[in-house]
């Protein structure tokens, strides 16, 4: 069995108009979970 892969992540802010490049970092580092911190905009979150 591998390793568990998390991230923890601050968007800044909402992260609204950067949804492109959040996306980017978090496929970047493959993670089984994905945890956000200041997402604060439900549609943001839903286009990441």
């Amino acid at each position: 069995m591998g390793a568990l892969r998390l991230l923890s992540y601050n968007i800044r802010y909402g992260g609204t108009g950067r949804e492109e490049a959040l996306a980017g970092v978090i496929r970047s580092a493959a993670p089984d979970v994905v945890m956000l911190q200041e997402a604060t905009d439900p549609g943001v979150v839903a286009r990441v």
